[in-house]
């Protein structure tokens, strides 16, 4: 069966337009039941804070173990060396701290070596991102 160009656009864009009406039905139908599927659900509204954000992500990633403590440390207030006042979340449980604690002391770097990490991991993204870099 031969058709002209007007009916050849006609034949495809039915056969396209049933196929996208198809796909348009089961995401309606699909999306809504997965919605509420993660057991971490995030609220509607994000906060434009970055120290709530912080907060909330370091919760959600420590939510495993319910013991997990979630403290935030204002850096200015904390360390007399720091000029900016800068902070960090960190989280950490009682498993955690006891072993630490059990760590041969070879010095105050060892102890704190996971907020050292964080504020330098934060202090870096935050250079590359003013010099126009990628971390």
């Amino acid at each position: 069966m031969l058709h002209t160009g007007k009916e050849l656009l006609f034949v495809i864009w039915i056969r396209l337009s049933i196929l996208l009406y198809r796909r348009y039905l089961r995401m309606r139908y699909w999306l809504p039941k997965f919605k509420n599927l993660s057991p971490w659900p995030l609220p509607v509204e994000m906060p434009d804070d970055a120290q709530v954000l912080a907060k909330m992500a370091i919760e959600q990633i420590t939510s495993v173990d319910r013991l997990t403590a979630v403290t935030t440390h204002q850096t200015a207030e904390e360390l007399p060396v720091c000029e900016e006042k800068t902070w960090i979340v960190s989280g950490i449980s009682p498993v955690q701290k006891r072993l630490l604690r059990n760590l041969p002391k070879v010095g105050a770097a060892i102890k704190y070596l996971c907020i050292f990490f964080h504020f330098l991991t934060i202090l870096i993204a935050e250079n590359n991102h003013i010099c126009g870099g990628s971390v």
